[in-house]
């Protein structure tokens, strides 16, 4: 049996471009599902946090 490398394979992995915008749909898919159920505060707080890690810093 041949083992796996424990190294990632970074032809498999997407972009950070790829990366960010698949966070991106998630982040914004929760937010409106909180706002939903009228949780503005959490939602503020995670479009807020998506805004720091688009930034970079």
């Amino acid at each position: 049996m041949k083992e796996e490398s424990a190294w990632i394979k970074i032809h498999e992995m997407p972009s950070w471009a790829e990366a960010i915008l698949e966070i991106e749909g998630l982040v914004n898919e929760e937010v409106s599902r909180l706002k939903k159920k009228e949780d503005v505060k959490t939602a503020a707080l995670l479009t807020k946090c998506l805004t720091v890690i688009k930034r970079g810093y």
